[in-house]
Order: C-alpha cells, then sequence, then structure tokens
C-alpha cells in the first residue's frame, strides 16, 4: 500500500516538535494506528534526520537540537530511562550495552537494561511480534526480559534480572571442571533450548556470550540463557550497526550466513559448537581476518569448511597442550582423543551437518545420545569415590604435584583467603579498544597458556616437581613475540607466565612479566579499566612474595582508591583487594589496619552479599586468621565458630564445606586452650564422614588422621596409637601401599612412635617411606629428597649426627645438581646440612656453610631481602652458641641497623634482633646495656598496636631473667608476677605463661618465699613439659632450667630424695643445655 507523501510530511514535521524520541515514538503510534508502512516511512525520516543541517531550524520556539549520527545520543551513568536509573556499564559488546540499573522505589530493585545497537522501529515491531510466545517461556535457566521499549536516544532496550555469571566456556576454563561436569552443565543448556523450542521459540544466536555461569549458593554451577528474541528482532543480520559480525563465525549456520529459513536445527548446529569448545577448547572454524569487509569470505567458511573431529584435532596437538587439556578436565591425557572419538565424536559430527536435514531434527534427540557415556561416567565416579583414585595416568606419574589433594582444603582454608568472585564478570573495555580486538585478544597462544597454567596455584607446585611446568613455561615465552600485535593477547599472556612463575616461588621473574602485562593494558585499555587494576593488584601480591611489603602495601592502596572510583566500593575486584591489602597489613605486622579492614569489609559484604553469603563467611575467616597471627587465639576461635556455625546453617551439616570450617573451628579451639570443645568437633566431623561417606572413604580417613594427631597433642598416646595403625591399615588397603595418602599416615605413625620414645620403630617407619618413594619415583624426584631430610632430621634427634650429615650431603648434591645452586630448595638444604654439622661438633664447617649460603641469598635476592635477614640472624646465633661473642655482637649490630631501616623500629624480627644484641652485652659482663636494650625492647612491645601478648611476656622474661640471675630480686619479682598475670589473662595455655611462672618461681626461691616458691615452680615445669612439643630446638633449654630450678628448691628445703629425683631428670633429659645467659629466641609464637 503506498503512503500519501502529505500525510508523511505533515507526520514527520509533528513529530520534530516532540522532545525526544520517545515522545516521537508515542505521537507516531498513535497518529499511524495500524498503517505499518506509514509508520516506518516517518520513523526512518525521523531516524536519518541530520538535525537542522546547519540551519538552525526552530518548530515552535522549540530548537531542535544536532544529533549525533542516525540520531542517537549515548547514555550515561545518572540517565533516566523510564523508572529506572543507570549506573554502570557491566558489559559493552559490538551488539549492546548492558548497564546496571536501579529502580527508584521503597526497596531499590537491581536490574540489568540492555541497549541495542540497532535502528528501534525494526526492532522492536519484531520483538513485540515474538511476546507472547517468549511469556511462555518458564525455566529455570533461561533469563525472561522484564519490559521493552526505547531510550531518550532512540535506541532499542530491553529490562532483565541482573544477571550474575560468566560466560559458560570461561567459567569451565576458570573453574577447571571436568569433562563430565562440562557435559553435565551442557545438557542444562540443551534443555532449556528444548524447553524454548517446544514453546515455538528459536534463539537463532547461541553462543558462550549469552550463556552465564555462576557457583550457586549450595555450590552447583547456575546456568542463565539470555537474549531470547533478539536475533529474531534483528532480522538475524550479521553485521552490526558498528561493522562488525554479531557472532562468532563457527557459532554461524550455513542457512544464517545464506539467509534461508531460521528454525530450531540452527539452535543445534550452535550446541554442537559449544559441545567442541567445551570438550576441546578450541573452534574448529578460525575467523578470517576483516570478516565484516569480507562476507563472501565468510559465508564460503562457514558452508565449506569440513569440521576436524574434536578426537583428531587433540591428536594433532603438541603433548604439553594436549597435557594442559586433560588435566583442566580431569581426565587421563593418553586416552583423552580415544574417549572423545568413543562417545562424543559422532554426536558433535550430526550437530555440525552443514544441511539442517541431516542434524538431531530436536534436542532431546541429541541429549539422549549422551546416556551411555553419563551411565559409564558415573560409574566410575562411584568407583574412584570408594577406591580413592588420582586422576589418572598423568598424576601417577606426577605424583608430587598432587599428593595432599585430599587435605589440601583443609590446610589452605586456615589462612588467608581471596574468595572466587562471579558477580559481574564480563570485561567492560575502553571505546578505544573495538570488539573484534577483544575476540582477537583470545588467541590460540594466550588460551594455550591459560591451560598450561591455569590449574597450577601457590600451593600446588611450591616446593614440588615443576620441571615439567618449567618446559611448558620455557615454551609459553618463545610464543610471546607472536602476540605482539594485539596487547590484550599479549598482556593475558604474560599475567599468566607472570602468575606461573609467583606459583614457583620466583617473585624477581614474576614482577617482570606482571610489570610488562600492567603496562600494555595502561596502554591499551587505560589505568581505570578492571583488567588493568587487576595486573596492579597482581604486580603488588608479587611484591609482597618479595618481601617487598612497603611497595605492595603502596600499590594495593593506588589500586584500591581507583577501584572505588571506576568500579565502586561494592565490586568484587574491590572486595579482592581489600582481602590482599589487610594480608599485606598483616605482614607488615600492622594489625590493628588489617583487622580494620577485614572488619569493614565484612560488614559491606552482609550488606551487598547478605549475612549467610559464604563469602561472607570466608572474611570471617580471614579476620579470625588475622587474630591468630597476633595470638589472640580466643578472638579467632570466636570468629571461627561463628563462621562453622554459619556455613552448617546454609550448607547443611553434612556439606564438605561444613566438615572443613568445622575442622578449623576445631584447631582453632585447640589453639585458645579449649581442647574439649575442639576434640567434640573434631570427633563430630569424623562421626559425620563416617555415615555420610563410609568409614574407609579417603576423606574420612583423612579426617581419622587428624582426630589421631589431636589426641596426641593431648597425650593421649594409646588411644592416638591405635587410630594411627588403623587408619594406616585401611589406606594400604583402600588405597595401596604407596599411595601418597598411605605415606603420609606412616609419617604420623612414626611421629607418634618418636613421640612415645619408641625411636627404633619411628625410624624404621621413616626408611620404610623412603623406600617406598624410591621404588615409585624416579632418583631425583622432590619427595624423595624431602623424604631423605626427614630421616636425616630424625638422625638428628636420636644423636645420630654423622649419619644425618651424610644423608643431607646427598640430597643437597642432587638440588645442586638439578635445581642449582641458589633455588630456595638448595638453600634450605644448606641451612639443614650446616645445622647437622654443627650438632656433630664440625663447626667451623656449619659457619663457612652458612656463611656460603647467606652469600648466595644476597647474590640471588638482594641484601634487604627478609630470608637474607632470616639467615644473618642464624649465622650471628651460630656464632653466639660457638662463644665467638664479638663476631656474633657486630653480625647482630649490623643487621639491627638493616632491620630498623627496611622492617621498621618496631617490628617483631627488629625486636627479636635487639634482644640478640642485648644477650650479646651480657655474656661480654655489660649488664647495663644489656638491661637496657632488654628494657626498650619490652617499651615496644608494649607500644606495638595490638600488642601481642605472648611477644611483651617474652620480652619481660628476658629482662626478669636477667635481674634474677644478677641478684635484683626486687625488681624481678613485680616484673614476673605481671607477667604471668599478662599471660593468664590473655594466653593462659601457651608455654611462655610456665616460662615466667618458673622465673617467679626462681625469684621466690632465692628470697626463701619457699610455699609460692613451690607451687610456681612444679606449676611452670609441668606445663613446659606438657608443651614440649611447641619447644623450638633452641628452646629447650627452658624445660631443663625448670627441672634444675626443682632440683634447687628440694635441696634448699632439705629434701634430698626429691632433689636426687630432679637431678636424674637432668641426667635423662634428651638434649641437655646449660644455661649460658638469656634466650636466643626469633619471636615467641606457636
Amino acid at each position: 500500500m503506498n503512503t500519501d507523501p502529505a500525510r508523511v510530511e505533515q507526520l514527520f514535521n509533528e513529530a520534530l516538535e516532540r522532545a525526544n524520541h520517545i515522545e516521537r515514538h508515542v505521537f507516531l503510534t498513535g497518529a499511524c494506528g495500524n498503517d505499518t508502512a506509514l509508520w516506518n516511512e516517518v520513523w526512518d525520516r525521523l531516524r536519518n534526520h541530520p538535525g537542522d543541517g546547519g540551519r538552525q531550524r526552530r518548530t515552535r520556539g522549540i530548537r531542535v537540537p544536532k544529533s549525533p549520527p542516525h540520531g542517537m545520543m549515548e547514555e550515561k551513568p545518572g540517565d533516566m530511562i523510564g523508572p529506572y536509573r543507570l549506573l554502570q556499564i557491566i558489559d559493552d559488546n559490538i551488539s549492546s550495552t548492558m548497564w546496571m540499573a536501579e529502580r527508584n522505589q521503597r526497596v531499590a530493585e537491581f536490574v540489568a537494561i540492555k541497549i541495542v545497537a540497532a535502528a528501534a522501529n525494526d526492532f522492536l515491531i519484531r520483538y513485540e511480534a515474538q511476546k507472547h510466545a517468549l511469556a511462555l517461556l518458564d525455566h529455570p535457566a533461561i533469563a525472561r526480559p522484564h519490559a521493552c521499549g526505547m531510550t531518550p536516544g532512540g535506541r532499542p532496550y530491553l529490562v532483565t534480572e541482573l544477571l550474575h555469571g560468566t560466560p559458560i566456556t570461561q567459567f569451565c576454563d576458570d573453574q577447571k571442571l571436568s569433562l563430565l561436569t562440562r557435559v553435565r552443565l551442557f545438557l542444562l543448556v540443551c534443555d532449556a533450548i528444548h524447553h524454548a523450542h517446544q514453546k515455538g521459540v528459536v534463539h537463532g544466536d547461541l553462543q558462550p556470550s549469552n550463556l552465564l555461569v555462576r557457583w550457586g549458593d549450595q555450590g552447583q554451577p547456575v546456568l542463565k540463557v539470555t537474549d531470547f528474541g533478539i536475533a529474531r528482532a534483528m532480522n538475524h543480520a550479521l553485521i552490526s550497526p558498528t561493522g562488525h559480525l554479531r557472532s562468532p563465525v563457527a557459532y554461524l549456520t550455513p542457512e544464517q550466513v545464506s539467509a534461508k529459513v531460521i528454525d530450531a536445527r540452527t539452535d543445534i548446529y550452535a550446541l554442537g559448537m559449544l559441545l567442541y569448545e567445551l570438550l576441546t577448547g578450541r573452534l574448529p572454524i578460525l575467523t578470517p581476518r576483516d570478516a565484516a569487509e569480507h562476507l563472501d569470505e565468510v559465508k564460503r567458511v562457514v558452508s565449506e569448511t569440513l569440521v576436524q573431529k574434536p578426537s583428531a584435532l587433540l591428536r594433532s596437538l603438541p603433548k604439553a597442550q594436549l597435557t594442559g587439556l586433560a588435566l583442566n578436565r580431569k581426565v587421563e591425557t593418553p586416552t583423552f582423543p580415544d574417549l572423545l572419538e568413543e562417545h562424543f565424536d559422532w554426536i558433535v559430527m550430526r550437530a555440525l551437518e552443514k544441511r539442517p536435514d541431516s542434524r538431531y531434527p530436536a534436542v532431546d534427540t541429541l541429549e539422549n545420545d549422551f546416556m551411555r557415556y553419563l551411565k559409564e561416567a558415573d560409574a566410575l565416579e562411584a568407583k574412584q569415590v570408594v577406591q580413592g583414585s588420582a586422576l589418572g595416568t598423568f598424576i601417577s606419574e606426577h605424583r608430587s604435584l598432587f599428593a595432599l589433594a585430599a587435605v589440601l582444603v583443609l590446610l589452605l582454608a586456615g589462612g588467608i583467603t581471596v574468595a572466587g568472585w562471579l558477580l559481574l564478570q564480563k570485561k567492560e573495555e575502553v571505546a578505544q579498544v573495538t570488539a573484534k580486538e577483544k575476540v582477537e585478544s583470545y588467541s590460540l597462544t594466550s588460551r594455550f597458556l591459560q591451560e598450561m597454567f591455569g590449574m597450577l596455584t601457590p600451593e600446588t607446585v611450591k616446593g614440588k616437581d615443576t620441571s615439567l611446568l618449567q618446559s611448558m613455561l620455557d615454551q609459553a615465552v618463545e610464543h610471546l613475540d607472536t602476540l605482539a600485535a594485539s596487547p590484550e593477547a599479549g598482556a593475558r599472556a604474560q599475567e599468566t607466565i607472570g602468575m606461573t612463575y609467583l606459583a614457583m616461588s620466583q617473585p624477581l621473574d614474576a614482577q617482570k612479566q606482571l610489570q610488562g602485562a600492567l603496562e600494555k593494558r595502561k596502554l591499551a585499555l587505560g589505568g581505570a579499566n578492571r583488567d588493568t587494576l587487576r595486573s596492579m593488584r597482581q604486580l603488588a601480591t608479587a611484591m609482597q612474595a618479595e618481601g617487598r611489603f612497603v611497595d605492595a602495601e603502596t600499590l594495593l592502596r593506588r589500586t584500591l582508591s581507583a577501584q572505588q572510583k571506576a568500579l565502586g566500593p561494592d565490586h568484587p575486584d574491590t572486595f579482592i583487594t581489600i582481602t590482599v591489602l589487610a594480608a599485606v597489613c598483616d605482614d607488615q605486622e600492622k594489625h590493628l589496619e588489617a583487622e580494620t579492614l577485614f572488619l569493614n569489609l565484612y560488614q559491606v559484604q552482609k550488606r551487598v552479599l547478605g549475612p549467610d553469603h559464604l563469602d561472607t563467611f570466608a572474611t570471617l575467616g580471614n579476620l579470625a586468621s588475622s587474630y591468630t597471627v597476633q595470638g589472640r587465639h580466643a578472638d579467632a576461635m570466636k570468629r571461627r565458630v561463628e563462621q562453622f556455625d554459619g556455613t552448617r546453617r546454609v550448607l547443611g551439616p553434612k556439606d564438605p564445606r561444613t566438615l572443613v570450617t568445622m575442622n578449623i573451628a576445631a584447631q582453632a579451639s585447640e589453639a585458645a586452650g579449649m581442647p574439649s570443645d575442639a576434640e567434640k568437633l573434631y570427633f563430630g566431623a569424623l562421626e559425620i564422614m563416617k555415615h555420610s561417606f563410609g568409614a574407609e572413604h579417603p576423606d574420612t580417613l583423612v579426617q581419622t588422621d587428624q582426630v589421631a594427631l589431636m589426641l596426641g597433642r593431648r597425650r593421649r598416646h594409646d588411644e592416638a596409637l591405635r587410630l594411627h595403625l588403623q587408619s594406616l591399615d585401611a589406606k594400604r588397603r583402600v588405597l595401596g601401599p604407596k599411595d601418597p595418602q598411605t605415606l603420609l599416615s606412616m609419617k604420623n605413625l612414626a611421629h607418634e612412635y618418636e613421640v612415645q620414645g619408641r625411636r627404633a620403630e619411628s625410624e624404621a617407619s621413616q626408611l620404610q617411606i623412603l623406600e617406598a618413594l624410591k621404588t615409585a619415583l624416579p632418583p631425583e624426584h622432590p619427595e624423595i629428597l624431602a623424604q631423605m631430610d626427614s630421616v636425616a632430621q630424625v638422625y638428628d634427634s636420636h644423636g645420630r649426627h654423622a649419619d644425618a650429615t651424610q644423608l643431607r650431603k646427598e640430597s643437597l648434591a642432587v638440588r645442586q645438581r638439578v635445581l642449582g645452586g641458589s633455588h630456595v630448595q638448595t638453600l634450605h638444604s644448606m641451612q639443614q646440612l650446616a645445622a647437622s654439622l654443627d650438632a656433630d661438633g664440625k663447626h667451623a664447617q656449619a659457619t663457612a656453610l652458612q656463611l656460603e649460603t647467606l652469600e648466595t641469598m644476597k647474590t640471588a635476592y638482594g641484601p634487604g631481602d627478609p630470608d637474607v635477614l632470616a639467615q644473618m640472624h642464624a649465622v650471628a646465633a651460630m656464632h653466639d652458641r660457638h662463644g665467638q661473642y664479638e663476631t656474633a655482637e657486630k653480625m647482630y649490630h649490623d643487621l639491627l641497623q638493616i632491620q630498623q631501616r627496611v622492617l621498621g623500629v618496631e617490628h617483631a624480627e627488629t625486636l627479636t634482633t635487639m634482644s640478640g644484641l642485648a644477650a650479646m652485652n651480657w655474656h661480654a659482663g655489660r649488664l647495663e646495656e644489656a638491661a637496657g636494650l632488654y628494657q626498650q625492647v619490652l617499651e615496644l612491645q608494649r607500644k606495638r598496636t595490638p600488642a601481642n601478648a605472648t611477644a611483651v611476656a617474652a620480652a619481660a622474661a628476658d629482662l626478669g631473667g636477667l635481674w634474677l640471675q644478677t641478684g635484683q630480686w626486687a625488681k624481678a619479682e613485680p616484673l614476673l608476677r605481671d607477667c604471668v598475670e599478662q599471660c593468664i589473662g590473655q594466653q593462659p595455655q601457651h608455654w611462655m605463661r610456665f616460662h615466667a611462672e618458673s622465673l617467679l618461681g626462681a625469684t621466690l626461691l632465692l628470697q626463701k618465699k619457699f610455699a609460692e616458691a613451690g607451687t610456681l615452680l612444679h606449676s611452670g615445669y609441668e606445663g613446659l613439659n606438657a608443651r614440649a612439643d611447641k619447644l623450638a630446638d633452641q628452646d629447650r633449654f627452658l624445660l631443663r632450667d625448670s627441672i634444675e630450678r626443682l632440683a634447687q628448691f628440694n635441696e634448699a628445703t632439705g629434701n634430698s630424695a626429691k632433689a636426687a629425683e630432679w637431678k636424674q631428670k637432668l641426667v635423662e633429659f634428651d638434649h641437655p643445655h646449660v644455661f649460658s645467659g638469656p634466650p636466643k629466641l626469633s619471636m615467641r609464637t606457636e
């Protein structure tokens, strides 16, 4: 039907009088009625109207402003679209811009508004035509739109629920999901698409960015399929108004590029491509260069490229890449291609048929073809649960990377936790980086780096066999030049390499790579971009690992300030930076600042995430860790119990994460001097595991070990030994005699034998472990070397120093040959050998080796590195023990100057060195100088915020001990009484309390106050003896001194028989030490 030109002109002029596109849209809809042709012609003129064209056109006194191209205006934060206020962009791509928005009601409602790059009239008409069908969609995995309309700038928009999640392929790779879990997640997608097809709705643009996944509160992946109806509303256009392809070329079907009918089989093709990418990590069809400008080439590639079978693609990859893919999917490397060939090739290839008629006729038919794989995989998974098998052949060959996998979560959860945030994970990009460049940044090389290194964390790498990893890293570095044309891909690669270096305890190399990534992102994305700010935080983390705490803190505070401005104070990235900053503050003993950061973060998370969110609980755990570092065990226990109670309430008592927090609460209770409460928690977790998993499930056996160790600490050795033997027997049957968990139980058993004084059995157990490792692993394997060190340690404790020395020489020679002279393990091995030589009376050799270690560390790490300073202290202490007091005093003096400059006057290690220097003055007879230094240490310890009760007590005991030895009882008694009272009030179960009681008893004994002296001397000895396992080797003389004082007390009170008994105890003491001055301790904390 032809339109009346006069009517078109009339409506056009009347529409121009309206203030904006929304008013014009409403006017035209009413004026045109059902005349769609008239509406379209008028709207097209309005949409392409250039404004006044330079003529300052006025209509009824209203100036019509100049408009951007197509009459569309850019939105900005604070703009209103209907009842919604725009807050911030959460995704910006070639087809649309996604905003987070807030509806101003009595209770704020947050939504997502997608502003589409399309002609509003055409889009809204097509979208309105689908509204009835879209309204029928009722599936938990389908995101339903709330409303649609046009912005003041004339662009169509959709209002949907605010979704938290990550594109499905990225989520699977980031979380290292197993192959089985990926398949199950894929079937969730299929189920949602099948539901839509049954309601007559075809998606038409299935791709990973429209399939968002996050972790649910119950620990399961939650899927949302977005953008139903948009492809049809855009008339299935291939090119966006910005001149880019709307979809990845691999996800385009032959019928889409040929403008043929789009139906359910189009979605089935996209599902096949998604499955291909989930299985292999790759797409079989690559995007041609400048694809949007060469549509004929795109059509040819999509229509004619023969897709390689997934198994064939895997077989064509280099071994290192195949290994990375298999590891990330938790399957065996050698059989991975065969597995795909058997179960998946035929499914993928049928879904990807070029002719729609040859594809699956419906999604449920595709789903049914997975049944055989799921049945076999479920059976295998059940078998692995019973047998506790490892990840496959690769892990069997490289067990050192995974030996502690079953207990890692227990170990890690006790320290600072940086939660894995998933909120609003889609990347924000600055305008200068086009969507095309963003897609190209995910190049094959960058993807390969993620596959190689993404699963290797500091915990899985540190101190383990990294030869394979180093080989992978070398390959990756060689490929960096190939990414020069794509700054973001290069930054991503350097980020991955840098974080891997960090995991390998190579912070200097890490900083070089992370600095490179940061500089690239600053240039390409700008300083306020989310990825740039993440690079800043990662660089600060590497500085922290090197011990550059001040530099790390400075950079973290800059990062935090920028994130709060660019992302907002409630953004997940901001939360992570606060967590890392608090940890760095703890590293510098700025405990009050760390505590404040954690407490403030906890309050914010309670508001933003909710009080029962798992990440909120994680911050509670971090706060508890900070308290533990300060020695505030009662406060730490309170927070840990609160974390456990909350996790149990949310997840239930049988959830593995609940059991983890239950064990950590038990450890905290034990540290806080509440052994009965700790025992209830340990046994409670064990009983739950027995009923839920079975008595011989690997996790149950790990918990059995935890209970046995706890019983040993409570000196209930018969019960502990029975459980250790029970656990070891079960692990040998269930896991095998050479499994890492079985060997760990043997270590626990050897420790229990050692504690009970059954030395022959302890040595035999340690040697059995060594022989088992030698038969299972290559001779230079790190676990063999570590066990050699364990055997040498047992030899040293039994006085067999020559045997220990020989074993340590052998392990050191291997490490020097394999790892090099400056590797952290080699240096530690040198330190251990020096200790054995020293114990064997070869003092000159020991001192020479310690000095060689020190010089090597200075060259490798720099003179101000914390490890270098610790080694300087060790050398000074060795000179002190050998009576070389002048040399020791000079080293302590030099060390103190460096520490005061690098660490600060009030740092714990600085104060420890000051105490050592005081001891040197004591030995030299300069008692006034010694007392002055001890007094200064005590005052500085009291000034620290918050004060560490144990450290204050240690400083008071040092000064009190000096006054006691010099006969200044009047000064010693009140100081030591205050020390005892402080310990009872804040650290009643710490061994320092009992040392102070013994010192106070000795002071009273010299004043002939026998009644109180006897009580304190006995209490001091019993407390120290009960905590002998918590005393460092250099502190065991404190226990001996407490025995000697009791012998003196009984002599003074005329009890010769008792005096003789205590003197006999001195003879029997395992490690005699003649008291020759004050303690030479590093910081006295547990």
